[in-house]
């Protein structure tokens, strides 16, 4: 819990203490094991030791659930606007909030991650009633593995040949969604709803990536 997670964010001069909240940074759950595997081959002598010893397999797993969602507005408002912080004013949040999947369309766009008729324009001169950040946003779950052989050189020097895969399973990662509300596309009465940016998650984390690389150790 904090009442800001940045430097940038302001908080409401009125009422300090509505700002109280989940910090951006919370990992509400997070299992992450590793884990390093000596392949059980025999020891060999001459060029077959060289091809056939020194062989390694490690292993990431990381479980973790979303980090808080954060939610603003640019709108001012609150008449409280600041040319070089974020405003301290929120959205009205009309709604419980429930998230829902991205893939799956809402009013025929998809990439949404909550709907954002959950929440409405404040009145002028309101801060608005929503959190400064609600739980959570898409977990992760990724594996990455690493093959790797260690080959003598000389007296003191080793050969490392390393063969790396980062999101092994290539699983799609989502990054939080857009939580200011000045991004949003409102119908003629005002509600925010789908076709603009506000609820939509508009960035992932990175895809499969593979990587071999040769070090030579003294």
């Amino acid at each position: 819990m904090d009442d800001a997670s940045s430097f940038e964010q302001s908080l409401d001069p009125l009422d300090p203490k509505r700002d109280r909240a989940l910090s951006l940074y919370d990992a509400r759950n997070r299992f992450v094991f590793s884990g390093v595997w000596d392949l059980p081959v025999p020891k060999y002598s001459g060029a077959r030791g060289v091809m056939l010893d020194g062989w390694q397999a490690s292993g990431i797993l990381t479980l973790q659930s979303g980090f808080p969602i954060r939610f603003d507005s640019n709108l001012d408002q609150e008449l409280q606007g600041s040319a070089n912080f974020e405003n301290p004013g929120r959205p009205d949040q009309v709604q419980p909030f429930t998230h829902r999947n991205p893939r799956n369309p809402l009013n025929g766009s998809t990439g949404y991650y909550f709907d954002p008729s959950i929440f409405a324009v404040p009145a002028l001169g309101s801060a608005g009633n929503a959190p400064r950040s609600i739980c959570c946003g898409p977990g992760i779950s990724g594996t990455d593995l690493a093959v790797q052989k260690l080959t003598p050189a000389g007296d003191r020097g080793t050969i490392q040949f390393v063969f790396q895969v980062f999101n092994l399973f290539n699983h799609t990662q989502f990054l939080n969604p857009d939580g200011q509300l000045g991004d949003a596309q409102y119908d003629s009465n005002g509600t925010p709803v789908a076709g603009g940016l506000f609820g939509e998650i508009t960035r992932a984390r990175d895809p499969r990536q593979i990587q071999l690389a040769i070090r030579f150790r003294m």
